[in-house]
């Protein structure tokens, strides 16, 4: 499964060995309406759906791209089983 994530440096310090990196797009802000900045690396990753459920499922929130990766487009996503 290949997911399109912005890595904080909170989520990278959980980030299995499993995960590998397609393509590194570089550092990014991302800025919501009425909801803080997330900074971060800008990364579409690979690994198992399971592995990246489990990996990602701890945080109360992620930060995934929407559509092609050149728009930036982000939506903030909770994982649950």
């Amino acid at each position: 499964m290949q997911l399109h994530l912005v890595i904080t440096p909170e989520i990278r310090k959980t980030m299995p060995d499993t995960v590998k990196t397609v393509y590194d797009f570089g550092k990014i802000t991302v800025r919501f309406e009425n909801s803080p900045m997330i900074g971060g690396e800008n990364r579409i990753i690979e690994d198992t759906e399971e592995n990246i459920k489990k990996w990602l499922r701890p945080f109360k929130g992620v930060c995934v791209g929407v559509g092609s990766p050149c728009l930036e487009n982000f939506e903030i996503v909770h994982i649950k089983d």
